[in-house]
């Protein structure tokens, strides 16, 4: 209970201290804005009528300060009202005077504005200004962010405000005492709530005579750039003319509409009661329900205060919440201190009985038999050291792990066998799981295996059982084709399934590891794209190319037919490159089906030299062939081996001299066939062999560049396509080129 009393005592040491600060009149004055705010305009009525000086009446009659004389003619305008009054000062005398004091004597009632200058002198009207009934102040107090908050009733002693001497000089006496001298004023709206002319209107008759019959007539300065403007609650819309606070005044006046105010006595009656819930309410309930508890405090308060608002009096949430707050913070901080004061007193106990069995350890007390020798008890306390270091160790390794998880990993998880619970996941894949998936918590591997067969390529959801079933039972890692679909764009992965087991603790898991290939997959559909092109876009032209070509060349004679001629030849090398492209990329794409049918190897190699043979002969290279007349067939795809040999041989003879030779031989073995190709060209640098194969790859100083780096290409991929093996050596001498390749008889 005396921890409780504490509480409250410093609450309202803080509450005190911070009264003394201009903060809780801030909160104060906000609160009385928002209530403005929340309850929003409402109707002053039409008894008090404002004629500004606005900017109209500026352009027509030039600036300000005007002739006396012209506010002469407009109380001859409204003399039908019942007050009237001047918002603006006649400090010094001016030559029309006499005509205004005139008009005064005339006039209904008239009030004329006082206030006090920077020293607190009494500005008043000239001496050479007559015959007006009265004068009233037009003061009023400001709050702390510039505000119009209070009226003043009047300057002691004789003084009264301008609203009250009007109200005086038509006669009305108020039916209720005023409130205290400086009340809250209670605003209608924002500016131009009340009915407002203009100033020129009146002058020049276009408002009636009769519109301001019985009325009470404020004439002041309504445009903004003559400086008489002030900030009030609505000033979300424009700054309020000075007349029109002065018009708000009157009005509360006339409708004992200011606001009251409570009594300070009721904010301590409050502050007692709120005292209780420290003693009573707080430590009966979890924090939980106490937090419910107090919003429900602060919604009542605040409503409450709203509510007498509406009804003309003003209940100042902010000092009553302001202590609610404190008090519930300074409990908070006082459990939190009671709280770790009981965790400290634990731990000590916790230490107490561990430093009593050490004690045991290493001292046994006389009511024990045991004897615990100085080396046990160095034993012990080694063993001690030990588990700390370990305890060290681990929390080292757990804190590696997290950040590794975090940081490094692809977007992988384990889950534990055979329950199938998880164990850990990666940071990506919690992110794949939430953006493509829709989940938030780690699936179990049944919940896994279900969501992963709607993402699943090329029809493998429905292996999806077999594919985990072998992974666990045999050991096997599988790779599973994936598609999900993340922020509108299709991404591709390969799924990696693959068992884990530890050699020193008894754990058997399944790990689950994304690997991104979108970026793989859309250069494999671009490949497509451009061999679609080759193949129907750009054949078609070609083909046309070459015809009209071959038709020039048929008909033309000179050098037209030498131009045709070369037009035929450089369509029929694209075309050639064309078509060596296509073969080549459906080979890799796996586009073309193997046919294996038995062949004669000796015959295909006849085949190919019957197929350079012109090109040979025109630089009468003879092509020699070593090797047995006859040997096993072997099962392949007779047209594509051919056309692999074909392109050897071309390159034999392009890149070899002048009366050379080319020498093609064939050797069979136990289990493969062996075709080497030997020319007596430049020969290739060790440096470029490994690259020979690459497409559109030629090497370098070859003098002539016919080809297109496409023939060797293909070879390769045939031959890779039948499982076999093609390499190139060095000619005998260092002179040429020998290209080997080795066929498996068995390609199954």
């Amino acid at each position: 209970m005396g921890n409780r009393v504490l509480v409250i005592f410093l609450a309202l040491v803080l509450w005190f201290v911070l009264g003394l600060t201009p903060i809780q009149t801030y909160f104060s004055e906000k609160a009385l804005d928002t209530f403005f705010q929340w309850r929003g305009p409402i109707d002053p009525g039409q008894e008090v009528v404002i004629i500004a000086v606005d900017e109209a009446s500026l352009d027509k009659y030039g600036a300000w300060p005007w002739p006396r004389c012209l506010h002469a003619k407009l109380l001859e305008k409204i003399r039908s009202a019942k007050a009237i009054g001047f918002d603006f000062l006649f400090p010094e005398p001016t030559s029309c005077d006499k005509i205004f004091s005139q008009a005064l004597a005339k006039a209904p009632p008239t009030v004329l504005a006082v206030t006090k200058n920077s020293f607190g002198d009494l500005i008043k009207p000239a001496n050479t200004i007559k015959n007006y009934s009265g004068l009233g102040h037009i003061d009023v107090r400001l709050g702390t962010s510039g505000v119009v908050r209070r009226a003043i009733l009047k300057y002691e002693p004789y003084i009264p405000c301008f609203g009250l001497m009007m109200l005086k000089i038509a006669g009305m006496q108020l039916p209720y005492s005023l409130p205290q001298n400086e009340p809250l004023i209670n605003y209608y709206g924002p500016s131009n709530s009340f009915v407002r002319v203009s100033y020129s209107d009146v002058l020049e008759n276009k408002i009636s005579l009769d519109f301001f019959d019985k009325k009470f007539v404020l004439v002041g300065v309504d445009a903004l750039g003559l400086g008489d403007a002030y900030v009030t609650p609505f000033r979300s819309y424009r700054p309020t003319p000075g007349i029109e606070i002065q018009a708000t005044i009157l009005q509360n006046l006339k409708d004992k509409a200011f606001l009251n105010e409570f009594p300070y006595e009721l904010y301590l009656i409050i502050i007692a009661i709120l005292s209780l819930l420290p003693l009573f309410i707080w430590p009966a309930m979890t924090e939980l329900l106490n937090l419910f508890f107090n919003l429900g405090i602060i919604f009542a308060v605040v409503i409450a205060g709203y509510l007498g608002f509406l009804n003309r009096w003003f209940f100042d949430p902010s000092p009553s919440l302001t202590f609610f707050v404190l008090l519930y913070l300074v409990h908070l901080i006082f459990q939190g201190v009671v709280i770790t004061g009981h965790i400290s007193s634990l731990l000590r106990d916790m230490d107490h009985e561990i430093g009593k069995g050490l004690n045991f350890l290493s001292n046994p007390g006389h009511n024990t038999n045991m004897d615990i020798s100085r080396r046990q008890r160095q034993g012990s306390l080694k063993l001690l050291g030990k588990l700390q270091e370990s305890i060290k160790v681990m929390g080292l390794q757990r804190h590696f792990i997290e950040n590794f998880l975090r940081e490094d990993m692809p977007p992988l998880i384990l889950w534990e066998l055979p329950e199938g619970n998880p164990v850990l996941a990666s940071k990506l894949f919690k992110e794949l799981l939430d953006h493509c998936l829709g989940e938030r918590l780690l699936p179990n591997l049944n919940k896994f295996k279900n969501c992963l067969k709607e993402h699943c390529l090329n029809g493998a959801s429905e292996e999806i059982e077999s594919i985990f079933s072998s992974c666990i039972k045999e050991g096997i890692k599988q790779n599973i084709p994936v598609s999900l679909k993340h922020q509108g764009r299709i991404r591709y992965f390969t799924l990696t399934i693959q068992p884990v087991k530890a050699i020193d603790v008894p754990f058997k898991g399944l790990l689950a590891i994304f690997s991104d290939i979108t970026e793989v997959k859309e250069i494999e559909k671009l490949k497509d794209e451009v061999v679609s092109i080759m193949s129907h876009e750009l054949k078609l032209p070609l083909t046309s190319i070459l015809g009209y070509g071959e038709m020039l060349t048929s008909t033309l004679s000179g050098n037209p037919k030498v131009y045709a001629s070369e037009i035929c030849f450089q369509a029929n090398r694209l075309n050639r490159l064309i078509v060596d492209f296509l073969d080549v990329t459906r080979i890799e794409r796996g586009k073309v089906e193997l046919r294996p049918l038995p062949v004669d190897l000796t015959e295909l190699i006849g085949e190919a030299i019957d197929a350079v043979a012109l090109p040979a002969e025109d630089k009468n290279i003879i092509i020699k062939v070593k090797g047995p007349q006859f040997v096993t067939p072997i099962k392949l795809d007779g047209p594509l081996i051919l056309q692999a040999l074909i392109n050897l041989l071309d390159n034999a003879v392009k890149f070899s001299p002048e009366g050379a030779e080319v020498i093609i031989s064939l050797r069979e073995e136990e289990d493969r066939f062996i075709i080497a190709v030997e020319d007596q060209g430049p020969g290739i640098p060790p440096a470029h062999r490994d690259r020979i194969f690459e497409k559109f790859f030629q090497g370098e100083n070859i003098s002539s560049r016919n080809g297109f780096g496409l023939g060797l290409s293909f070879v390769k991929q045939v031959v890779v396509a039948h499982k076999g093996e093609v390499s190139v050596q060095e000619g005998k001498n260092g002179q040429g080129a020998v290209f080997v390749i080795s066929l498996p008889k068995n390609t199954q």
